[in-house]
């Protein structure tokens, strides 16, 4: 567990905050170095094993990334719209469709921080947590989350731990919960960027298609009370 500790608490920085979370030696602990530490989390004497894994990682991303079938997945933000208004709460689920040996995810959420804020799935822990998914084997699991509902920004990034299996298929990555604070009238983006990244357990890229969501929130006209 020390290894993933080390990962999540540097997580997104480059150059690394720890460079021993640099599994792949690339200046930058990201969700290749999450996923080749979950894939062979419980293994002796892994480090050789990490070598070669975060070698080959390495070598494929040069040549291109991963290699798959013709078929290219899809994450999806769903319902694609939906209306609400002040005081409701919404949901929105972060799906994968026709995805080949997942092993990890790292999404990247975007939204209007002045029309919506992230309801914390699990208040025991600290910060704001999103919920996970049913996709991944989350009874063997690491995941590290940032919201910021100033910024208008999520992280979530997870990986199945050995000897979970990668999986295939289409499912539900996490879920978001929001409260809508302020109606603003049109449609508020909710939007997946371009860094959202599946990886398969060698810890190569699965390409995939991106589909964002928006909320339709309407202006209310309130008229002045006139006694009669």
């Amino acid at each position: 567990i020390a290894d993933l500790v080390l990962v999540g608490l540097s997580y997104n920085t480059s150059p690394p905050a720890e460079p021993r979370a640099d599994i792949n030696a690339d200046d930058t602990v990201n969700m290749v170095d999450l996923v080749l530490v979950g894939a062979n989390y419980g293994k002796v004497a892994a480090a050789d094993a990490l070598a070669d894994a975060a070698s080959g990682a390495a070598l494929a991303t040069e040549q291109g990334g991963a290699s798959g079938d013709a078929t290219t997945p899809t994450i999806s933000i769903v319902p694609e719209t939906q209306t609400a208004k002040t005081g409701d709460r919404i949901n929105v689920d972060i799906m994968v469709q026709d995805v080949v040996q997942l092993y990890g995810v790292d999404l990247r959420i975007e939204f209007d921080p002045m029309v919506l804020q992230v309801v914390d799935a699990d208040p025991v822990r600290p910060g704001v947590q999103i919920q996970h998914g049913d996709f991944l084997d989350t009874t063997s699991s690491f995941s590290k989350q940032e919201v910021d509902n100033s910024r208008g920004t999520i992280l979530y990034a997870t990986t199945e731990l050995s000897p979970a299996a990668p999986r295939t298929g289409s499912g539900r990555l996490a879920r978001v919960t929001f409260d809508v604070i302020r109606d603003r009238g049109g449609l508020t983006p909710i939007t997946l960027e371009q860094k959202t990244t599946l990886m398969n357990s060698s810890g190569l890229v699965i390409p995939a298609n991106l589909r964002d969501s928006a909320v339709f929130t309407r202006w209310h006209l309130r008229l002045p009370f006139v006694a009669r």
